[in-house]
């Protein structure tokens, strides 16, 4: 809720810039991949607070049923739980009831939200990387709305991955990489058609001028689709498999008896 806050206020303030530059605003992957950061910050507190209310209703259902009725009640799973279990991340096993891949139905909102996840920070990434190595001028100023879109950005994706146990699978590279082609394709379509940016010239971004320098628009478009998207994607599932990796050690240590535990932190002293 707090990522989700101060995400919708920095979009509000960066949309200011949408009355100076009009419909053109949407041109510009930076401000798309700031639409679609928003949305996922949004989408995923949305789901959480749903999930947490059913939850509670469930608990207290069956709360009233074993008091009625002194017999062993099986609690029902939320749909976050059955999100972990369907894609197998869930390190520390601690589900309100067992139940393998096969039986678990992924409602189709969570679909929705883990393709947005996968587009909407690995773009994210993207931009704050292209930015900075083939945008940025010698003259350009740190304006509040660069470092919001170019920087803390990244910031706001890393919390995400590392505060909250969505799962990430590297060949889901597909998405973002879609993504791309979609936005290179659309660059072609709107310069064919004799479009041009926000002072007039025949291009959206220099490195993509297909009428002055069409070689390296169309080595930068192939790059990001080939290249990039997978690249951005993979520093996405690392982060998340070195959060489950963390998660599962802090878990499994707090699960070993006291013995072993006692047994268990001498010798990690003694690797050290």
């Amino acid at each position: 809720m707090v990522i989700c806050l101060f995400q919708v206020v920095a979009f509000i303030y960066c949309l200011l810039s949408f009355y100076t530059t009009g419909p053109k605003y949407l041109l510009y992957l930076t401000n798309l991949a700031y639409v679609l950061l928003t949305a996922h910050t949004t989408f995923s507190a949305a789901l959480c607070v749903v999930d947490y209310f059913k939850s509670r209703r469930h608990s207290r259902g069956c709360t009233e049923i074993a008091e009625d009725r002194p017999t062993v009640v099986e609690t029902v799973p939320t749909e976050t739980d059955d999100f972990l279990n369907s894609s197998g991340n869930n390190p520390s096993g601690m589900t309100t009831q067992e139940r393998t891949a096969s039986d678990v139905r992924l409602p189709w909102y969570y679909k929705c939200y883990w393709v947005l996840y996968s587009i909407a920070f690995a773009v994210g990434l993207y931009v704050t990387i292209a930015y900075w190595i083939l945008l940025r001028g010698a003259d350009d100023t740190y304006s509040a709305y660069s470092i919001l879109t170019h920087g803390i950005n990244c910031v706001v994706i890393v919390i995400d991955i590392l505060v909250s146990g969505l799962p990430c699978r590297f060949l889901h590279f597909i998405y973002p990489s879609s993504s791309a082609l979609a936005y290179i394709i659309f660059t072609v379509i709107y310069w064919a058609a004799g479009g041009t940016d926000l002072i007039n010239r025949p291009w959206i971004y220099s490195v993509l001028d297909y009428g002055q320098n069409p070689g390296l628009a169309v080595g930068i478009g192939m790059g990001s689709i080939v290249i990039m998207a997978p690249l951005c994607h993979g520093i996405v599932f690392g982060l998340a498999f070195a959060r489950d990796t963390m998660l599962m050690r802090v878990v499994n240590k707090r699960h070993l008896p006291e013995s072993e535990c006692m047994t268990a932190e001498p010798q990690a002293e003694e690797r050290v």
